[in-house]
């Protein structure tokens, strides 16, 4: 792991080649866009969507 310009980055060989993986292309690959988290609803709108199951 190198930290390069304030980006973490793995960097590995992949069958012979040199690969270098940062958050962002895991991000982009895996399509995360919430870097702040994730917002769930309240628990009173949980609860009120439980009981009409």
């Amino acid at each position: 792991m190198k930290n390069i310009n304030g980006d973490a980055q793995l960097h590995a060989k992949v069958d012979g080649k040199k690969v270098v993986i940062s958050e962002a292309s895991i991000r982009r690959g895996l399509r995360f866009g919430d870097k702040g988290g994730i917002d769930n609803p309240p628990n009173e709108t949980i609860f009120e969507q439980l009981s009409l199951m």
